[in-house]
């Protein structure tokens, strides 16, 4: 293996890895919540379709870097281009969905605690 392929692949695993992060922190924080909290579904799958996309787009990076290592002598990958194009595009869909979940649980957990009657002391 080239050092320079190496070298490829740990700065695509450091461009996603504080996405990575916060999403399992994310996940781990909604994980302890209790299971009746409001919103708390929403934003677990929120989270869920955040994380899995950037896996997934990681994926796709990282085999998009090794076709272009093992065929650079053949000019002819423009068809291969198009197809990760067409895959990153859909994980930007599922990763606004996401986002969108995510902000929605939120917006739920706010709504329930804003409406929640003041506790007489």
């Amino acid at each position: 293996m080239d050092m320079s392929f190496v070298t490829q692949m740990l700065s695509i695993l450091l461009f996603r890895l504080p996405e990575l992060l916060v999403c399992a922190g994310g996940l781990v924080l909604l994980w302890m919540s209790p299971r009746t909290a409001a919103g708390r579904s929403s934003a677990m799958t929120g989270l869920w379709l955040l994380l899995g996309a950037d896996l997934a787009g990681m994926t796709l990076t990282t085999v998009q870097t090794w076709f272009v290592y093992a065929h650079s002598d053949d000019m002819n990958v423009s068809r291969w281009f198009t197809a990760v194009s067409a895959g990153h595009m859909l994980l930007t869909l599922v990763s606004a969905a996401g986002l969108a979940l995510l902000a929605w649980g939120a917006a739920k957990a706010m709504r329930r605690t804003h409406s929640a009657p003041a506790s007489a002391t």
